[in-house]
């Protein structure tokens, strides 16, 4: 049961898929490569189905089965082949302008605190690489907690002194 070229033509004019898991890869992409565009990011994206295709994409490619065009194609758009270790990197980013604007590394309470202590944690159970440890310590990174909340409390101190002019608040 071979088609003949010229039902095979008549197919192709109509826009008739030889490949629908090429031409559904295809469609993906775009949707993802529009979703860059728009939020200007490569991080996961919000729709639980492109989501689930970038996870995808990236397990493929850990397992050798992900073309090199595809590859290619991906990278062009900046996709993320190491969504956890980018997330890393952008905290950081996050903690380092902290420091550039402040002059300390020990945010008060919020999510970049709780990334803070969790570094602290990994340090302590031998969990951060070497080049993680370096680029902390590159931002004066408060390893001791103690120490972090002495430093916490002197620049409240500070902050209050440089504001009113005395060391203690008034009784």
């Amino acid at each position: 049961n071979i088609l003949s070229e010229h039902k095979i033509d008549l197919l192709e004019k109509i826009g008739f898929s030889w490949d629908v898991a090429e031409d559904e890869w295809i469609n993906n992409f775009q949707k993802l490569k529009n979703f860059f565009e728009i939020n200007g990011v490569s991080g996961a994206p919000n729709d639980k189905f492109l989501k689930q295709w970038c996870h995808t994409q990236r397990r493929k490619l850990k397992s050798n089965k992900l073309s090199q065009d595809k590859i290619d194609r991906l990278d062009s758009i900046g996709f993320v082949w190491d969504y956890l270790n980018d997330l890393w990197y952008k905290k950081f980013l996050e903690l380092k302008k902290f420091y550039k604007e402040n002059g300390f590394s020990i945010p008060k309470k919020n999510k970049l605190c709780s990334w803070v202590g969790k570094q602290r944690l990994d340090f302590k159970n031998n969990k951060l690489s070497k080049e993680r440890i370096e680029l902390l310590n590159s931002i004066s990174f408060p390893w001791d907690y103690y120490e972090a909340q002495w430093i916490t409390s002197f620049n409240e101190l500070k902050e209050f002194y440089e504001k009113h002019g005395v060391i203690n608040p008034p009784d």
